[in-house]
């Protein structure tokens, strides 16, 4: 095997927890734009999920894993607030 090989092989192994917990996450319901307007607030704050049973620290959009899926139509106006909480820059 080849060190690319193993290299791959192990991000894929080490990324599989985390893909299947998001598998399990309730869908997000989308925020779609009214009217032609589509406007909505994220905050970025760290958060915390119980992962493979530990407690994995998290960066996320309104405590949500994954942020909240938007959509909009093309010519749409999008508005948005966003709050940095996190503690890094």
């Amino acid at each position: 095997m080849q060190r690319r090989q193993f290299l791959s092989l192990v991000a894929a192994a080490s990324s599989a927890p985390l893909i299947s917990w998001c598998a399990r996450t309730p869908t997000v319901n989308p925020v779609a734009s009214t009217e032609g307007l589509l406007e909505l607030s994220l905050r970025a704050q760290p958060g915390s999920q119980n992962l493979a049973g530990q407690s994995v620290k998290l960066l996320t959009y309104n405590r949500q894993l994954p942020g909240p899926l938007l959509e909009a139509r093309a010519g749409d106006t999008v508005h948005l607030t966003l709050s940095n909480n996190l503690d890094t820059a």
